[in-house]
This record gives structure tokens, C-alpha cells and sequence, in this order.
């Protein structure tokens, strides 16, 4: 299976044939490594969370936090996104509360 230039996505029928030669499970991260993807053989995680107060969530790559995303809401209505990527700012992050204690 040759490697499709990841400057555009497979084709459906790339897609098609890719999953019929495989034996194995095949999910999103062998597509995007068969197919060159950038970043497919980082280790990804999203953490959803509180950030200041706000719906947000922490996105780890290979183990170590890499940003942070958080949310104004109003209403409805998405107001504003908050992307922290510099690294002393992210260092009180880490003791924020998992949105799975919110609830």
C-alpha cells in the first residue's frame, strides 16, 4: 500500500482497500500512520476539565500537557475559546478539577 502525500485525505476507495488488507483491528490511528498523518505516532490524550472556571479540557501529548483549551459560554453560544500554550502558564493547571468530578 503505497503512503498518500498528507496534503490531502485518502479517497474513499484508498480508505476501502487499506481496511480490506488488514487483518487486524483498524481504527484512526493506523489510518492516519498508514496514510502519513502528521503526528500519528504521538501518544494523544484530551482530559476534560475545569480551566479558571470554565469548561475546558487538557490535551496531553506523550504524557506531558501540551495546551489547554477552555471555553466562555453564553447562553448557548460558544463566546470565546481560551488556547494556553506557553508552559509556566500551564503549570497551575494540573491541579484544576477533572469535569468528571463536576457532575
Amino acid at each position: 500500500m503505497r503512503q498518500v502525500p498528507s496534503t490531502r485525505l485518502p479517497s474513499r476507495e484508498e480508505l476501502v482497500e487499506f481496511i480490506r488488507e488488514r487483518s487486524g483491528k483498524v481504527g484512526v490511528r493506523e489510518i492516519a500512520r498508514a496514510f502519513g498523518a502528521k503526528n500519528a505516532d504521538r501518544d494523544i490524550r484530551i482530559v476534560p476539565m475545569s480551566i479558571n472556571g470554565r469548561a475546558g479540557a487538557l490535551l496531553y501529548m506523550d504524557g506531558e500537557i501540551d495546551h489547554s483549551l477552555s471555553m466562555a459560554i453564553d447562553g448557548d453560544k460558544i463566546a470565546a475559546l481560551y488556547i494556553v500554550r506557553n508552559p509556566d502558564k500551564l503549570r497551575h493547571v494540573q491541579h484544576e478539577t477533572p469535569a468528571h468530578h463536576l457532575i
